[in-house]
């Protein structure tokens, strides 16, 4: 399976730019760009992120778990643009909640799931 880094290099490599470049556009050292791709880094922070599915029109999950297009569809012929829309709105750390429950293991996110909506109920007790 592709890895996130392996998705960075994919969209620089489709936008034809190099790593300088990428980091320029997107306000970070080519270090990073650089670290990300080669697995040294996991992934760039959620405000990178936003940035880098803003200024491409990237798909988020296509970003973050390699499913779909790399690149979403223009809103006005899709059916109602909702999952840029939802993604844009979430705060960063919504993102990374999403996120690290979406690289968690199928058979775990259940567990995680009930976990949340234990604290959830406890939460809205006090």
């Amino acid at each position: 399976m592709e890895s996130y880094g392996d998705r960075i290099k994919k969209i620089r490599q489709e936008l034809g730019l190099s790593q300088s470049e990428l980091a320029q556009k997107l306000g970070i050292h080519k270090q990073m760009v650089s670290d990300v791709e080669r697995g040294k880094q996991k992934s760039f922070n959620p405000q990178i992120e936003k940035k880098l599915i803003s200024l491409f029109s990237l798909n988020p999950h296509w970003l973050l778990e390699g499913r779909g297009e790399m690149f979403m569809k223009d809103v006005s012929s899709s059916e109602n643009g909702s999952t840029q829309d939802t993604y844009e709105t979430l705060s960063d750390e919504e993102r990374v909640l999403l996120r690290y429950f979406r690289e968690s293991p199928a058979h775990e996110r259940l567990q995680i799931l009930a976990c949340i909506m234990q604290c959830l109920a406890q939460h809205k007790k006090s």
